[in-house]
């Protein structure tokens, strides 16, 4: 039986249409949020290959996919950072696997 489970996504936070995003990127999201009152307090998109449940996880490998597919649009993505006032996050921690917890960046 898988002992870890493991997930590198990038992630938009801010106060944006995030089906916008998802037309001037042109990537299917994972998943969205909608800002609502009392939760959440910001609207969010969010791109990942999703969860891996493995005795061994390879975030590198992981995050090369992950990279492979988001690089090609970085300027567009800065642009919309800039221009929606968001932030980015990029989420993995090589140690994840074995602590059960990541790192944000």
């Amino acid at each position: 039986m898988a002992t870890n489970e493991g997930e590198v996504y990038f992630k938009l936070i801010g106060d944006f249409d995030p089906d916008v995003v998802t037309k001037e990127i042109g990537i299917e999201p994972s998943r969205t949020k909608r800002k609502g009152h009392p939760r959440p307090k910001y609207d969010s998109w969010q791109y990942s290959h999703g969860k891996v449940v493995a005795d061994f996880i390879d975030v590198y490998e992981m995050s090369a996919k992950l990279i492979t597919v988001l690089q090609p649009k970085e300027p567009l993505i800065e642009s919309l950072v800039l221009r929606e006032a968001g932030e980015a996050r990029r989420v993995a921690d090589p140690k994840a696997a074995k602590r059960g917890r990541g790192r944000r960046s």
